[in-house]
């Protein structure tokens, strides 16, 4: 749920155990929280609750006595998913100190650190640093970073990233030797903007496996995708896919509602197979369950919970159908398992070839012969028309179909030759549009006159259908 939260509470005389981590080694000195642990080299860490991530502003002062290196060095955590802060797979932090004794900005994916921005080395190459820092993040993901050093030093920088949206925590990480134990104090002075509450875990049908490619083209790869039928969001890396034997993680990914995602061991080889509508809906994994091209078991687990799975078999394909390689099994809307469209193979990280035919044309309305429903093809544009440059426009035909087919659909003179090929011989279903734009094999725009679409249906009970309709190009 997404809601504008503004903070504007300063740290005051509280009790120092409303707070979580090593509460034991912090006091609070007026409007600060400072570290008064034993004089020993160690490290101890202090948060709160906080969803702040979006449209936000963090502002905060900071008193370091002395020059932070690699060995004493604080990390501010203004976004984290975990209470122990500096042990969050994902969230940003700035960090005073380190190896360029300055200030930098990271992002955690994965429970990995990777530096987004950096000031100037030795900026904070001081006998004692007192900061005042502001961090926007800005509706378009950009960054704003603004600080004043010793009340003379001032500085504004901008940078980008997107990585991390939703946050549990806010924290404060110190990392000392014996004589700094009690050298860091600070402030957070305000925190506003959007909160966004971070992925639950979700539930027995509330993610489900909604294609599989098993049998790839060639060298290809296999995937999985995976769908979000709720109406929230969720961590993908909460949940495992595996068979009877072996489990597999998944990333971190944020799945929206009703939005899917294909898991395949390589991103780059599945697209260039495919089209990949949108890149951003394709995992990359360095381990892949094995999927056999025969047979196979699919499991999908949300932490310990088994929320879905699918056994499969090659002759789950379509009975029509002489090659099933490169072709994918899309799950229905009831639940049954049908091969993938012809037209397209797969769609990897998009909707389902088969839901993508169902709404192409909403205006379609069925049509019944008794209790018989009418299998058809309709010729909406029977005329084409060329323009002063010799282009033509397309002409639409208009499929239904209540039952799988296979489609031969090609363009004839009136001697009976062929002159160019709509379809050849491919699985369809559903309802949907095909075009022709006046064109033969070649290329080129056919002469002006009479041509014959025709169009035959094969299913798989051996049913055969042929349909003619003329069709006209003219000046």
């Amino acid at each position: 749920m997404k809601k504008i939260l503004i903070l504007l509470a300063f740290f005051s005389p509280l009790a120092i155990n409303a707070y979580y981590g090593d509460v034991q080694n912090f006091i609070i000195e007026g409007n600060s929280i400072c570290l008064n642990a034993p004089e020993v080299a160690s490290r101890s860490y202090i948060s709160e609750v906080s969803s702040v991530s979006k449209n936000a502003t963090w502002q905060a002062e900071i008193t370091l006595s002395f020059s932070p290196t690699s060995s004493n060095y604080l990390r501010w955590f203004i976004m984290a998913d975990s209470a122990k802060v500096n042990s969050s797979s994902s969230g940003y932090y700035l960090m005073f100190g380190g190896t360029k004794r300055t200030i930098s900005f990271y992002c955690l994916k994965q429970g990995k650190s990777v530096l987004v921005h950096q000031e100037k080395e030795k900026l904070l190459n001081n006998s004692s640093n007192h900061i005042n820092v502001s961090i926007k993040r800005l509706e378009s993901n950009d960054w704003v970073l603004e600080y004043t050093l010793n009340d003379t030093l001032s500085n504004v920088s901008q940078f980008y990233n997107d990585e991390v949206n939703f946050s549990s925590y806010l924290g404060w990480h110190c990392v000392y030797t014996k004589t700094r134990s009690k050298s860091f104090c600070f402030a957070k002075k305000n925190v506003s903007g959007e909160e966004l509450s971070a992925p639950r875990i979700p539930k027995i049908g509330e993610v489900l496996i909604n294609e599989v490619l098993f049998n790839p083209i060639g060298d290809g790869v296999d995937f999985i995708e995976i769908y979000n039928a709720s109406d929230t969001m969720f961590d993908l890396s909460t949940c495992l896919l595996g068979n009877k034997k072996q489990t597999y993680s998944i990333p971190y990914y944020i799945l929206p509602p009703d939005s899917c995602v294909a898991i395949t061991s390589d991103s780059a080889i599945l697209c260039s197979q495919y089209n990949c509508v949108l890149h951003t809906n394709i995992i990359q994994v360095e381990k892949m369950l094995p999927l056999p091209n025969d047979s196979g078991y699919i499991r999908l687990w949300a932490d310990t919970v088994l929320v879905d799975s699918f056994s499969y078999k090659a002759d789950m394909h379509h009975a029509l159908l002489d090659n099933v390689e490169g072709l994918s099994l899309e799950r229905s809307e009831d639940d049954s398992w049908h091969s993938a469209s012809t037209l397209v193979k797969a769609t990897p990280g998009y909707k389902n070839s088969r839901k993508i035919d169902d709404e192409q044309d909403d205006s379609i309305i069925e049509e019944d012969e008794g209790d018989k429903i009418v299998e058809e093809i309709k010729l909406l544009t029977p005329i084409v028309h060329l323009y002063d440059n010799n282009m033509p426009e397309n002409v639409e035909l208009l499929y239904r179909l209540h039952t799988e087919y296979r489609l031969s659909v090609k363009v004839f003179s009136l001697g009976g030759y062929a002159i160019y090929t709509i379809l050849d011989n491919e699985l369809i279903s559903g309802e949907g549009k095909l075009h022709w734009d006046g064109r033969g094999e070649n290329t080129e725009v056919l002469p002006v006159g009479i041509y014959v679409i025709v169009v035959e249906f094969y299913s798989a009970d051996g049913e055969y259908k042929v349909s003619k309709m003329p069709v006209a190009i003219i000046p």
